[in-house]
């Protein structure tokens, strides 16, 4: 599995109670030494702070959304990450109509940053 983890020995082993020592786990982005510590530089996760921040900015983000959704603000703005859109995998195209030659569609371009930075910029 992708994405992130809280860097908290106790909440990976719960997360994946099969990890052994010294193991990469195959359900969890982390792995532990040999010695039963975090190991680091397999490990794809946040401390308690990073956590928080990421916390209290997706909650701000979700009231945002649903702000814009209620006053009937729903635009056409599909991502692109390294040139990947999910609009090639789309079922609705005909409904949606995104289409990048018509001026008002734009794609919301991802930038192509690292974890320190994207946690640095919703501080």
């Amino acid at each position: 599995m992708k994405g992130l983890i809280l860097l908290d020995i106790k909440t990976i082993k719960m997360q994946d109670k099969n990890l052994k020592e010294g193991k990469t786990s195959t359900i969890i982005p982390a792995a532990i030494t040999t010695k039963g510590e975090i190991n680091k530089t397999r490990t794809n996760g946040v401390n308690e702070k990073e956590f928080e921040i990421l916390h209290k900015y997706v909650k701000k983000i979700i009231k945002q959304i649903g702000k814009e959704i209620l006053q009937g603000k729903i635009e056409l703005k599909p991502y692109n990450y390294k040139g990947t859109t999910p609009c090639k995998y789309c079922k609705y195209h005909s409904i949606c109509g995104f289409n990048t030659k018509n001026n008002t569609n734009k794609y919301q371009y991802i930038e192509n940053l690292q974890k320190d930075d994207i946690i640095k910029k919703m501080e």
